[in-house]
C-alpha cells in the first residue's frame, strides 16, 4: 500500500521542471573595425530567437541576458549552440557561435563597412 502513495510523489517530481539558460549572458561592445569608434543602435539576436533582440547604447555597449527556457528536468549536459548575429546600417552583418554553457562577458565585435 505504501508503494501506491509513492507513485504520485514520483510523478510530481518527474514532471517538475525549471527554467534553464538556453543562451549565454553576453556583455560587450560593438565598434567600427576601421576607426574603433562605438557603433550605437546595432542589433544583436540569435538565429533560434530572432525576435529576442538587444540594441547597443550610444557608447556601443550591450548587455544581452540569457534566454531562459523551461525544461521538465534539469539536464546534466546541455550542448545547444546558437549563432549570434550583429547588424547595423552601413555595416556588414557578422556572426559568432555561442554555446549555452559559455560565459560571454567583455565581448568585442568589430563591424566592417559595407
Amino acid at each position: 500500500m505504501k508503494f501506491y502513495l509513492a507513485i504520485p510523489l514520483m510523478i510530481a517530481l518527474m514532471s517538475s521542471g525549471c527554467r534553464v539558460p538556453d543562451t549565454p549572458h553576453l556583455k560587450g561592445v560593438v565598434v567600427d573595425e576601421a576607426n574603433r569608434q562605438p557603433v550605437a543602435g546595432a542589433t544583436l539576436h540569435y538565429d533560434g530567437y530572432p525576435k529576442r533582440q538587444v540594441h547597443t547604447a550610444k557608447d556601443g555597449t550591450f548587455d544581452f541576458p540569457p534566454i531562459l527556457i523551461w525544461m521538465p528536468m534539469s539536464p546534466l549536459d546541455r550542448s545547444n549552440v546558437y549563432v549570434l548575429f550583429v547588424e547595423a546600417p552601413g555595416y556588414e552583418q557578422m556572426h559568432r557561435s555561442y554555446g549555452s554553457w559559455e560565459d560571454g562577458t567583455n565581448e568585442i565585435f568589430l563591424l566592417k563597412h559595407d
